[in-house]
């Protein structure tokens, strides 16, 4: 078997970024620091670090993914009781609420439905495959509500539990929104600090030290700081703050 049919187009592409993101960094790195030895240790130390970093972004932003599409489901989960305490069936109830909008949740929503309706699935297999392709507690929780009730019964007793889930993820979503709520001065804060405060210290020292001191930074390593290291500290923080931000909100659900 040959070498490249070991790997799907997405380690491929990976791969490809890997390479080409190492290289523009060793690129910048050999335009501040001279030195044939060092630019390898970096573009090696550049390599690893990539690679560590695309699969981290991977991971988490399927976390994100999974935040976001949990927004919808409180709601869901509440309009979904409604219809079926009306006495529709599961797989009505399911299609009917899949056409409700757009959202990143409602489009998980209709490939369920497709799943079911056009590719012979059940239900419950169809449901159970929504929790496992999505990284979400909420979604997990609320799959394994629902296919317990179909195995119970859709009695009006028994569909309470969709209305206590529904309000419990709620306030979880509420709790989540007031610490964030808390967080967003002092993270306003650090990116002042970090955008200008460092910034203007930084070509202060070298505009008035350079005349008492010898500092070591030429011209065009003073420009490169200011130009791409700084930006690229900004960008970081801007990242960190979305990081910590909840995800909730993002889509009206409702």
């Amino acid at each position: 078997m040959r070498i490249e049919k070991n790997f799907s187009s997405k380690e491929k592409e990976k791969i490809a970024t890997t390479f080409l993101v190492s290289i523009f960094l060793w690129f910048l790195f050999s335009l501040i620091v001279e030195g044939l030895l060092e630019g390898i240790v970096f573009f090696f130390f550049s390599l690893f670090f990539v690679w560590w970093l695309l699969g981290y972004l991977k991971k988490r932003n399927g976390k994100k993914h999974g935040e976001i599409v949990s927004n919808g489901i409180p709601f869901f989960l509440l309009s979904l009781r409604i219809k079926l305490l009306l006495g529709k069936s599961i797989e009505t109830a399911l299609k009917e609420l899949s056409l409700r909008g757009d959202s990143p949740f409602y489009r998980e929503l209709k490939r369920t439905v497709f799943e079911y309706e056009k590719m012979g699935s059940s239900v419950e297999e169809a449901l159970l495959g929504l929790s496992e392709r999505i990284d979400s507690i909420a979604l997990k929780r609320a799959v394994s509500c629902i296919v317990h009730l179909s195995e119970q019964g859709f009695s009006e007793r028994n569909l309470d539990s969709l209305n206590i889930l529904a309000r419990e993820l709620l306030s979880g979503q509420k709790a989540r929104l007031r610490d964030f709520s808390s967080k967003i001065v002092l993270f306003s804060l650090m990116f002042v600090v970090v955008s200008v405060v460092f910034p203007a210290l930084f070509l202060a020292f070298i505009a008035i030290g350079s005349l008492f001191l010898e500092t070591g930074v030429s011209a065009i390593h003073a420009v490169l700081i200011s130009v791409i290291v700084f930006p690229l500290i900004d960008i970081g923080m801007m990242l960190f703050i979305r990081e910590k931000s909840p995800g909730i909100g993002v889509w009206n659900e409702y």
